[in-house]
């Protein structure tokens, strides 16, 4: 069931719709209909408020039409854009603290900051948001997808470092081989090379004669130093944890601040 409901969560239009329609199609058929519905008064004060499924470039076509729909939507993680205002974010740290926005939310706080940017060839306003709730459980999911690797880790070094090699260089080209096929995302490990000389094993019955010469045999193996923590790969991926961004029409204004943008998405 297709439902689109007021902030208080009463109903205002709701259509059975196919199974198999996706979200994106289903909020561009169900803006028109709801066009058929309200009056030009009632929608010029509406502000239509969805998931990321809504940041398409046909969506945002029709809303910036005329007569305008006012939206505030999620951007999508996947754009590229999502990135670059992340870290413009991380970098300008200019954060306003807001939140919480309700008795039920009381643990909900949050630090807004606002840019304008082009997107689908217009000007819209971005409020990137970090929360403390989602920083703590996006690390808590870092933490056990980083726990995992290392273990996927050790049992891979356990396997390998038994092998031995004729030559230095055989050892030495081991360990780029290694490493091109080991595409670690959260750890890094250094190795060396260590000579090994072995006492070749006499095939002859009996101690061995005082002036006897014992054959040797040399090899190398790699060593490793312990796994470590890929500190610039956690710290640049922490610094982001608890992020997500907002795209609404709506340009900053008294009425419109960040923290009214976040509070009228939640």
């Amino acid at each position: 069931i297709g439902l689109g409901v007021t902030p208080e969560r009463l109903p205002v239009a709701a259509k059975v719709e196919d199974g198999n329609l996706d979200d994106k199609s289903w909020n561009h058929a169900f803006i028109k209909r709801l066009r058929t519905l309200l009056s030009d008064e009632e929608w010029s004060r509406l502000t239509y408020v969805a998931d990321s499924a809504l940041a398409t470039k046909d969506n945002i076509d029709l809303m910036l039409s005329e007569p305008r729909l006012s939206f505030i939507t999620r951007l999508p993680d996947t754009f590229e854009l999502s990135r670059e205002l992340k870290e413009e974010a991380v970098w300008k740290g200019d954060w306003e603290t807001v939140g919480p926005f309700s008795e039920r939310d009381k643990s909900g706080k949050y630090s807004v900051q606002s840019f304008t940017r082009k997107l689908h060839g217009y000007e819209l306003r971005f409020v990137v948001v970090h929360s403390d709730q989602l920083e703590a459980l996006q690390l808590e999911t870092l933490q056990r997808q980083m726990t995992k690797e290392r273990e996927t880790i050790q049992k891979q070094l356990d396997e390998w470092l038994k092998q031995r090699y004729s030559c230095r260089h055989d050892a030495e080209q081991a360990i780029v081989t290694f490493q091109k096929q080991c595409k670690w995302k959260w750890h890094v490990c250094d190795f060396a090379v260590q000579e090994e000389t072995y006492v070749i094993p006499r095939h002859k019955r009996g101690r061995p004669k005082a002036n006897e010469r014992l054959l040797t045999e040399t090899r190398w193996k790699v060593m490793d130093f312990g796994i470590r923590r890929n500190d610039e790969a956690f710290m640049s991926k922490h610094h982001k944890l608890g992020l997500f961004i907002l795209m609404t029409s709506h340009a900053p204004s008294d009425e419109w601040t960040s923290a009214k943008v976040l509070q009228t998405y939640k």
